[in-house]
């Protein structure tokens, strides 16, 4: 008898421990279950973020793929976020496609939402500058210095546009206003040995030169100078020194083989 009670107890504690088996499991079952399904709605909600257009935009402009990157920031505009922004990066990639007209409007939209938006009255500056409007250029350089005036950039490109004039002065008291801002800009340098040179000040120009770059450079920049204002034979002797440093120089090759081309045709000595 006792051990029919033993056999029987010894059943139920099986059958419990089973039983409790069973309810950890469907217990583990449930948990596993519910994290799937967290698993599944955090999924669900990544593949509703979206990009970033913007963002993605500035990078593809960065790296010149300029039609791609009109294409995200046309939905970065019908998304509504960063119009300033948006409207100014949509000019830039305008204007470096040389569709100087759209660039216009799309600073001009810029503008629109943001009349402080410093760097979108220089991009303007700085198109119609290629389109030769300078007395609009010049106005729209001094709204963003007058906006941004720690900008070294925004004083290189009103010296330049006043280059481009004939106001030396001014032009002057720009590219050192911006080299003082940023003593490594190099392009206001460059415009400032353009300067120099252009009002004779020739051997101010090559030592600025010498300084900032390697010697081929400087002797070929040094030509583009000379050339610019008439004086053939003195530009052509710095071709040579170029090519003679370094004669793999195609730059300095391009330039003399157009200097001679334009002297056959009847151009000035």
């Amino acid at each position: 008898m006792k051990q029919l009670i033993f056999f029987a107890l010894f059943i139920n504690f099986i059958l419990s421990g089973c039983i409790k088996g069973e309810e950890l499991t469907r217990k583990d079952t449930n948990l596993f279950s519910s994290r799937m399904e967290e698993k599944r709605e955090f999924s669900r909600q990544e593949r509703k973020v979206k990009p970033d257009y913007f963002e993605l935009a500035k990078v593809l402009a960065a790296k010149k793929f300029y039609d791609v990157a009109l294409m995200q920031l046309k939905k970065a505009k019908d998304e509504g976020g960063h119009l300033a922004g948006v409207c100014y990066l949509m000019g830039v990639c305008c204007r470096e496609k040389g569709e100087y007209e759209k660039a216009v409007e799309h600073f001009k939209k810029s503008l629109s939402i943001d009349i402080n938006y410093a760097a979108a009255h220089d991009g303007l500056g700085i198109t119609y500058d290629l389109l030769a409007k300078g007395d609009l250029a010049i106005a729209c350089y001094k709204k963003a210095i007058s906006l941004n005036p720690a900008r070294a950039g925004f004083y290189n490109n009103i010296g330049f546009s006043e280059l481009i004039k004939g106001h030396f002065e001014e032009a002057e008291n720009n590219f050192l206003a911006g080299i003082a801002l940023d003593p490594d800009f190099v392009k206001a340098q460059r415009n400032l040995a353009i300067l120099y040179g252009m009002t004779g000040r020739e051997k101010n120009a090559l030592k600025l030169l010498r300084e900032l770059l390697p010697l081929h450079e400087a002797y070929n920049d040094m030509g583009v100078i000379l050339q610019l204002k008439g004086e053939s034979k003195m530009a052509r002797k710095m071709y040579g020194k170029a090519r003679g440093i370094k004669p793999d120089f195609l730059v300095a090759q391009d330039n003399l083989d157009r200097l001679k081309k334009n002297l056959e045709n009847g151009g000035p000595e």
